[in-house]
């Protein structure tokens, strides 16, 4: 007999940046056991800046004429629009809205809930003033993604969870429920996965290393009070003993840490507008070696979003599961039971017989005994779609691929 613990394998790259794997606790053999988006989230208050003098500008390097060069990173190395920027006159001291006002667009405006938009070269902006304010354009789209995706995660992680907590958990159970980090932890991986792969940024990992690290320090101030809510831990303390009860608590510092997170990337955004476009507090640095100088891809985010339910679910199902103390038993039996092919029977049983006759069992530790019963089993597979055989063989995967019982790629990356 092989005991495994249940974790998921590695799918494809999109999904394992989406979906986890700490399923279950390890065992030895000899051992016992929706995307709504700009209507869902305010827009940041909009400020104007102050009087400025503008001086003129520099004439840096130019496309040919009015003829629009490909949008690629190639093309700004090639322009020397880095150089440009670097060497701009008074560029230290010259905020963004500043300089399109400078080069010709005075209605360019970003922030978060803004959509600036620097127009058609020459119409009336020319290159290479042009060149920066469609990068400035991509990396505020880019900005206000992310902004939303941190909404979108948490209605999502929050809707998911609270379903599964009422169908997964007996009213009798009064232990713990998952660890509060493994929500902010999918919650945050979820917002990554969103902006990745709706902005399609390649090699732009330094300059999104950079607002992705403010989810990690905001589900720690949130988590400790830092923020001025009082600690995880105290909260849990004042409310009923149920999975429910406690739940509650979570959905509340994911709320907390959606806020704290929204406030921080808008915050971020914000700085870099308002500072020198040459400066390295400014736009130029983020803009720098065209990351943000290509075409917007077109994507469909309603399947998008459908995908990342669906591993979302997984994901909470086996942390609920494995906070039961659930592991995977492998050829522990014949598969001669009366269930469909030979795996046991029951609506409360999680069993499942390969076609080479391998006897898959989802089970858990109780008080004094190991218990084969689950409370609603059946919902797994009839309300949210997964069964036991991708369950069990996910798990048996992961741990050959990774080595290692309770892999996470959110802690393991």
């Amino acid at each position: 007999m092989v005991r495994r613990s249940l974790v998921q394998s590695k799918l494809t790259p999109e999904t394992w940046l989406l979906l986890s794997s700490i399923f279950m606790t390890t065992v030895n053999a000899a051992g016992d056991p929706t995307l709504s988006r700009r209507n869902l989230f305010p827009s940041a208050a909009k400020s104007s800046p102050g009087a400025t003098t503008v001086q003129p500008q520099a004439t840096g390097p130019a496309a040919s004429g009015c003829v629009q060069p490909p949008l690629t990173n190639t093309t700004w190395i090639q322009l020397g629009i880095d150089n440009y920027l670097a060497n701009l006159p008074n560029g230290t001291s010259l905020n963004l809205q500043h300089y399109a006002a400078s080069v010709g667009a005075p209605d360019f405006i970003c922030g978060i809930g803004e959509k600036c938009q620097a127009g058609q070269l020459c119409s009336p902006v020319q290159a290479p003033g042009w060149e920066v304010l469609v990068a400035a354009q991509e990396w505020n789209n880019y900005q206000n993604q992310f902004y939303e995706a941190v909404g979108t995660a948490v209605q999502m992680v929050t809707s998911i969870s609270g379903a599964l907590v009422v169908d997964l958990y007996p009213p009798s159970h009064t232990g713990g429920i998952w660890d509060i980090f493994n929500s902010f932890n999918l919650a945050s991986g979820i917002t990554a996965g969103v902006v990745a792969l709706l902005v399609l940024l390649v090699g732009a990992g330094a300059v999104i290393a950079t607002p992705l690290a403010i989810l990690s320090l905001s589900a720690v101030a949130v988590t400790f009070g830092v923020t001025g809510t009082i600690s995880i831990q105290e909260a849990l303390k004042h409310r009923g003993t149920n999975a429910f009860d406690k739940f509650s608590v979570y959905a509340f510092y994911l709320s907390e840490w959606q806020k704290h997170a929204q406030k921080s990337i808008a915050n971020y955004t914000r700085s870099i507008i308002a500072s020198g476009v040459s400066s390295p507090q400014g736009i130029s640095t983020v803009l720098k070696n065209g990351t943000f100088f290509r075409e917007r891809p077109s994507l469909n985010e309603a399947e998008l979003v459908s995908s990342l339910r669906n591993t979302t679910t997984v994901r909470i199902m086996t942390d609920i599961l494995r906070s039961q103390g659930a592991f995977v038993t492998i050829a522990s039996d014949k598969c001669t039971g009366k269930g469909p092919g030979g795996a046991w029977k029951g609506t409360d049983k999680l069993s499942y017989c390969s076609p080479n006759g391998t006897m898959f069992n989802i089970i858990h530790s109780g008080k004094k005994k190991v218990l084969n019963t689950w409370w609603n089993a059946d919902l797994i597979a009839k309300k949210y779609g997964i069964s036991v055989q991708y369950l069990a063989e996910q798990s048996y995967f992961c741990q050959l691929n990774h080595g290692t019982a309770n892999f996470d790629p959110y802690k393991s990356r």
